[in-house]
């Protein structure tokens, strides 16, 4: 299975965009609705490759991409920019089938935003599944500043989340380094774990680097509920570090702006829930979800 461009199907669906925003990740059946993943900050439509897996070849698979990552175009400049990018796409295919959306982490504000806007128009939704993203908060900020060598340290503690070991650097020797020579000591690093190849262009680094950096200092506040169901999937593993920030309750938060939110856990951490073998679990509450609703 592999990541193609912009889809092109005779008699499916049609974008015309040159930055290929919305990639098939799985053409699946033309029966099926399909669903549409939004990766978390910095990451790529291939985050949700295992999802895929998991869901079984029927299912027709589409990762909206951030924009940024080829490092050509600007990252998005705010969570309604996006959303706005990827409705002309999600429109074709609500007029065939109701719309699956699942956003990870960052991504989850993306379809949450989707998912308003298309309501407000009356298009026909699954709800939409928040995996593991921390809620708006009444100030409308992700994360807080978070810019330069903190932001590549907040990417690093991610990217050890999902391999489970040290990328063997720190905030420290980011600091201690001159600001052209932060992208290249992260893209080794990347390398000593089997992230990238050690042939990795070190553009594709700091493209990514770029985009994580302009998601984390995103700044979101919802301009009303939405009115429909969600779901809200959490990551049972929590034993890693989690910023002071973070630590609330969730649901609870997220509740503000959904009323209607529903909960579940999955096994893994932030990262690995979308990774084999937890992400079995996801795809579950993607498959079952559907089946409620009769759109498959």
């Amino acid at each position: 299975m592999t990541v193609a461009g912009a889809v092109t199907r005779p008699g499916q669906f049609k974008v015309a965009d040159e930055e290929a925003l919305c990639i098939p990740i799985q053409r699946g059946n033309a029966g099926v609705a399909p669903v549409f993943c939004v990766p978390g900050a910095g990451a790529s439509v291939t985050a949700f490759i295992p999802l895929t897996s998991a869901l079984g070849n029927d299912t027709p698979v589409y990762g909206l991409q951030p924009r940024g990552l080829d490092g050509k175009g600007e990252p998005f400049g705010d969570v309604h920019e996006a959303a706005q990018a990827y409705l002309p796409f999600l429109k074709q295919v609500a007029a065939h089938h109701p719309l699956r959306l699942v956003g990870h982490s960052f991504g989850g504000w993306i379809a949450f935003e989707i998912a308003r806007s298309l309501e407000r128009e009356g298009v026909r939704l699954t709800p939409p599944i928040l995996v593991d993203s921390r809620a708006p908060c009444a100030e409308g900020v992700f994360r807080g500043e978070c810019r330069g060598a903190d932001a590549l340290a907040k990417l690093v503690w991610l990217l050890e989340q999902s391999c489970g070991r040290s990328l063997g650097v720190s905030l420290q020797d980011f600091e201690r380094l001159a600001q052209a020579e932060r992208v290249p000591a992260l893209a080794r690093a990347m390398a000593s774990v089997g992230f990238i190849s050690p042939r990795t262009d070190v553009a594709v680094i700091a493209a990514l680097a770029r985009v994580f950096e302009a998601n984390v200092n995103t700044r979101y506040l919802p301009a009303s509920p939405l009115h429909g169901p969600a779901t809200f999937v959490g990551a049972s593993d929590t034993s890693s570090v989690i910023p002071p920030e973070d630590r609330v309750d969730p649901v609870a938060a997220w509740r503000r702006f959904a009323p209607r939110l529903n909960a579940a856990l999955v096994p893994g951490n932030h990262m690995t829930m979308l990774a084999k073998p937890h992400v079995a679990a996801l795809a579950k509450i993607v498959r079952d979800q559907a089946q409620e609703r009769g759109n498959v």
